[in-house]
Formats: structure tokens, sequence, C-alpha cells
């Protein structure tokens, strides 16, 4: 797949047109020397398509990125003898170049050359913000021949960035092919907008779902109900009593707002505070009635969160002193065992307190 061709120069900054003001400048902070970009070709190949890129006459550089991302290069000899004239010499001969084996003394030349070049290409690439294309390459070392270098390679996506070379004003004609793994896609823009808003405001905007489980929910335990003429209801005073039948603290009924129920649970003490065991029903082969001390759970050592998974739910007795005694009402609720840490939970509890099957009205 061509991507761009013969000096392709949009008005967005490209990688090809990027890499072409990077050699030239390069060429020109380095060594004063005037190199003219002729023709850039851009190709997007897969791994093993990379072979016939490189040739062995040419000088093999294996380039080193980030997090382990390696590229290539190959500078034709024509390229490498205007280096090593004009670093030597101080012009470019024009000579006719013999063919000879590129050496390490010929990657050392060449050396700064490259990494300025790629230093300048990351740095246009910076400046236009395209990030993807601005990841730091840098000269690794030389490779003796192409095969090697293609086994070096092992991302599953390159691009191939052919450059045509005009070198001295015609002096040389050159070649460079610069092989550089596809960059990783451009972020979408939901995700853009949540980094701009954890860098503005230090923490990351929570989900849905994040709201969802953070919100509070408020239950009530409703142990028994009584039904009173409103005029009964009415003349209740402060320290009236109310019978209460039918009360089964293994048969409280959990509800939430709007009287909705939503579950039979067993109601209890923990660690000082009211609590409610989840699931509902009674154990095999017991009746309704107060919890037995030999009912109570275990303390197995887990966190409060992994009791709350267990069906543990803690809230404050209501009249109830610090260290989880009754008061003056003297409700016999049964224990449901000790758990860690972290499992009690504050609530309210407007509901009146059991004491001996009658519910005490407080003002």
């Amino acid at each position: 797949m061509k991507i761009a061709r013969d000096g392709f120069d949009g008005r967005a900054t490209s990688p090809a047109k990027a890499l072409r003001l990077a050699l030239a400048k390069a060429a020109d902070a380095l060594f004063d020397l005037a190199m003219t970009v002729a023709t850039v070709e851009q190709t997007r190949v897969p791994q093993d398509a990379l072979h016939g890129f490189f040739d062995d006459d040419a000088l093999l550089v294996l380039l080193d990125g980030q997090g382990g991302r390696r590229g290539g290069a190959a500078l034709d000899p024509q390229l490498v003898a205007a280096l090593i004239e004009v670093q030597t010499m101080g012009r470019v001969a024009g000579a006719p170049v013999p063919a000879r084996e590129m050496t390490r003394t010929d990657a050392a030349i060449a050396a700064p050359y490259v990494d300025e070049t790629l230093r300048r290409f990351e740095a246009t690439m910076q400046e236009a913000g395209v990030d993807r294309w601005a990841t730091p390459y840098r000269f690794g070392d030389r490779v003796g021949a192409a095969r090697a270098l293609c086994l070096a390679l092992e991302m599953p996506e390159y691009d191939v960035f052919r450059v045509s070379l005009d070198i001295a004003g015609g002096a040389r004609t050159g070649q460079i092919v610069l092989v550089l793994p596809v960059p990783a896609a451009a972020p979408p823009a939901d995700a853009a907008a949540d980094r701009a808003s954890e860098e503005t405001h230090g923490a990351p905007c929570p989900g849905i779902a994040a709201n969802v489980l953070g919100a509070r929910a408020t239950f009530d335990a409703v142990i028994a109900r009584v039904s009173l003429p409103l005029d009964a209801v009415a003349g209740l005073r402060v320290g009236d009593v109310v019978p209460v039948t039918g009360a089964d603290f293994d048969a409280t009924d959990l509800v939430t707002t709007g009287n909705v129920s939503v579950a039979q649970v067993r109601l209890g003490q923990l660690n000082g505070a009211r609590a409610v065991r989840m699931g509902g029903g009674l154990p095999q082969g017991r009746a309704p009635g107060p919890a037995a001390a030999d009912d109570a759970v275990p303390d197995t050592g887990r966190s409060g969160a992994e009791q709350d998974q267990a069906g543990e739910v803690a809230v404050p007795p209501t009249g109830a002193d610090g260290d989880g005694r009754s008061g003056e009402t003297g409700n016999e609720v049964p224990a449901l065992g000790a758990t860690g840490e972290g499992a009690a939970r504050e609530a309210t509890d407007p509901r009146p307190t059991l004491t001996g099957g009658h519910a005490d009205v407080d003002g």
C-alpha cells in the first residue's frame, strides 16, 4: 500500500514531508552539505515482506527505539561515500565508488547523520501534534546481512520510506531506506478528553459504573407489622406500649424506599452493631426463635469487604451504648458472629425497638 510518493506536501505535516525536511537539514547542520530530496515513497508492508527493501551491498543499520521497538535503515554506497568524503576532504568528490563490503568504520562515520535525521524527524512530528510518530529511534549497530536485519525486526507491520537524494548539487545521487514500526493508532476523541480532564482536575472522570456502585442505599429491617386504627395512632403518647405479635428474628423483611421488600434476612448483632444476614430461611432442623450462641459465625479473619460479600450487613443498634450493649430498652437481639474490621455501616433506625414482644413508642 503506497501512501506517499514524489514529494507529497499536503498542508498537514506528513511523515514523508517531515523526513524530507529532516534529511536536508541534518546534512546542512552537520556538514554544511547541500542535500536535496528528489523523491519520497512511503509503503506499509508486513514484516515478512521487508527482505525486498534491503540490499547486502548497502550499509545496514539497526535502529533502537523505546519499549524494545526496533527499526532499520539502509544507506546505499553512493550516500556512504558522500558522507565519508565530506568529513575527510570537506567536499564531495563525485568519483566512481568501487564495490566493497561495508565496515564498522563506515557505520561510525554515518551514525551522526542518521541520529540527527531521526531527531529532527521526531521533533517535526511532535510540533505537528502527531505524537504517535514522535517515538525516538537512534542508531543501534551495523548489521552484516539483509536477512539478519529482517530477522531482528519483529513487529507485525512496518512503514518503509524509500528516499532518493541529490547530493552536493548533483555530484552524487544516493538513496536511503528507513523502516519504522507502524505507530500505535491515535486515541479516540473521548479518551483524549478523559486525559485532558485528568490533567486539569487531577483525577479521571468516573463512569456510570463507579457512580452506581458508590451510591448510598438505605434499607429497613421489618420484624413484624402492626395494624392500628388511625385514632389509636393519633392518640399514642410517650411511654405507651403497643403489643407486637409474630415477630421472628429469622424471618425479617429487608425493605427499601417505597416499602418494597427485597429479601428475607436474619436479624442479629455484629460487633456491637445491629446486623442482618442475607439469604433468609432457617438453619436446617431449627425452629423460629432467637439464635443460640452456637449459631455464631466464627471469625474467619476476612476483611470487611469480604464479609459484606458473604451477605452480612451491619447498622448501629438503636439505644445501644458504645460497647454494643443494649440500653434501657433491654432488647434481646441474637449475635451473628464476629467479623473483620469494616463490617459496620452507620445508618439511622427510626423503627421502635423490641422489648419482650412489645414496641416502645419513643417521642
